[in-house]
């Protein structure tokens, strides 16, 4: 995001496409396991809706034409890797 709290990168994970969150806060990045094996080559942060603690809507693009809306709160990942709470995958998909 333009606060560079937020990052949200693609990187190859045995040969499959795997999204990762990374927050300013913290000493490594996350994988966002609903993105896992889908090919992400755009991002867009709506400024107006983020915030320190959340993204607000983020707009994901794919290379195949996908479009996914996804939202990660930063206070709701301190309890480790997995899904939980609004927001995170288990219920953060728009």
């Amino acid at each position: 995001d333009s606060s560079g709290t937020h990052t949200i990168a693609t990187l190859a994970v045995g040969g499959v496409p795997e999204a990762q969150y990374l927050h300013a806060g913290w000493p490594k990045p996350r994988p966002l396991p609903r993105l896992r094996g889908i090919p992400v080559s755009a991002v867009a942060f709506d400024a107006a809706h983020s915030s320190t603690i959340t993204t607000g809507e983020v707009l994901v693009g794919t290379e195949v034409g996908g479009l996914h809306v996804v939202m990660v709160d930063e206070q709701e990942r301190r309890g480790g890797v997995g899904g939980g709470g609004a927001g995170w995958p288990a219920g953060g998909w728009l």
